[in-house]
Order: structure tokens, then C-alpha cells, then sequence
């Protein structure tokens, strides 16, 4: 059921805002399935509005620190790669793109939907990820439903959690976590700062888990 949804929202979200009428300044219900919505909404707030804050940026998420998941793979508190991401060309109505690197894993979304208001926000979007080995061949990719919420600064987010749920994968090695797992992580010490990264990443830490494998061992 939570599969069926969420494949319903990829198609959707992946029309365009010219062929499909989204809820206005809404979540809509697909983002987050009915069955876990509750108990997903007890970990990340949900924001909603019609005048979000612009929150084109970098941003350095770190550390980068589990509040749930639904698989018990890992201990809340425990703490994975540093995500460096970025949200860009975001226009008048809300509507920007956004990427992310952490560790040996990238992700891409080419539409992503701010609501909210004051500085307060929400981002919902799905993303296509790559997971790499150490030589950058590519071990898995998949598809993710996310929400990121948070309250935007000049220097920053604040309070920045990230809410995800796995729709499909390519994972011949099984080292990511399985459909239907979600999971939400935050910053831990409740502030992702400004940072540009983009031009001068690097995988300082890639001997750390991302926030999508499967369990903390990496394989």
C-alpha cells in the first residue's frame, strides 16, 4: 500500500505542475501514505502555506544524526556521513531542484515543491540516488519520496530534519534498506550552516554509512 502511493505521487510529481493540480501551499496526501503519516508526523514537523521562504543554498548537514526508522537497523542518535546539500533555482511559487553528496552516494531531484510560511518550511520531492564503492562504480541506485522541513536564515537552516521513504531500488548487493523502510534523521547540533560545497566536495568520511544503507557494517 505504501509502495502503491508512493509510485502514484513519482508520476505525478514527475508531469509537471502544468498537467497535474497539487493541494496549494499543501503536502498532498501521497507524500507521506495515511497508514504511517501519524507516526511519521511525530519525528518531522509538516509545514504548510502559501509563502515559503526562499531557500536557494548550500547547505553542510552535520552531523548527520538518526531520529527513526522503521527497520530498527540502527539506534536512534546514531550518526552517519556528512550530507552536503543544496537547493537551487527556486521560483516565485515555490518550485526549485535540489541535489545532495554524502559519503560515496549522490541524489538528484529536478522538482521539488516548497510550502510553508514566514521562514518556516517544508520541501517534498522525489530523488533518484546512486550509491558508489570506493573506485566510484556503482554498487545500487533508487527512488526516494523525501521531506526536508525546517526554519530558513541567512546563515542557515535550523532545526533541519529530513524524513525519507524507500519506493524502489536497483540493489543487487542488498546494502540499501528495503522498500517501504523510513527513516528520519536531523542535524544534531540543530543548525546546518552555509557552506559551498558544490565546486570542492570531497569523501572525507566515506568510511561512513549513508543515511539510505541498509545497516551500519558497510559491505
Amino acid at each position: 500500500m505504501i509502495l502503491f502511493a508512493a509510485v502514484c505521487l513519482t508520476s505525478c510529481l514527475r508531469e509537471g505542475i502544468d498537467t497535474i493540480a497539487l493541494p496549494f501551499g499543501k503536502i498532498p496526501d501521497g507524500v507521506i501514505p495515511a497508514e504511517i503519516r501519524e507516526q511519521f508526523e511525530q519525528y518531522i514537523p509538516i509545514y504548510e502555506g502559501i509563502t515559503p521562504p526562499n531557500i536557494t543554498g548550500e547547505y553542510l548537514v552535520s552531523p548527520d544524526v538518526l531520529v527513526f526508522t522503521s527497520d530498527g537497523n540502527f539506534d536512534p542518535g546514531y550518526q552517519f556521513a556528512d550530507m552536503y546539500i543544496q537547493f537551487y533555482d527556486q521560483t516565485p511559487s515555490g518550485i526549485c531542484k535540489y541535489r545532495h553528496r554524502q559519503s560515496l552516494s549522490t541524489a538528484d531531484a529536478p522538482e521539488v515543491y516548497v510550502v510553508g510560511r514566514d521562514n518556516n518550511f517544508t520541501a517534498y520531492f522525489i530523488e533518484d540516488e546512486i550509491r558508489f564503492d570506493d573506485n566510484g562504480d556503482t554498487l545500487a541506485y533508487c527512488k526516494i519520496s523525501k521531506i526536508v522541513s525546517g526554519t530558513w536564515t541567512e546563515h542557515g537552516i535550523e532545526n533541519y530534519r529530513n524524513g525519507f521513504i524507500m519506493l524502489e531500488k536497483y540493489d543487487p548487493t542488498d546494502l540499501l534498506m528495503d522498500v517501504n523502510v523510513f527513516r528520519v534523521v536531523e542535524d544534531g547540533n540543530g543548525f546546518s550552516e552555509n557552506y559551498n560545497w558544490v565546486k570542492s566536495y570531497s569523501k572525507d568520511d566515506a568510511n561512513l554509512p549513508t543515511c539510505i544503507d541498509k545497516k551500519p557494517a558497510l559491505k
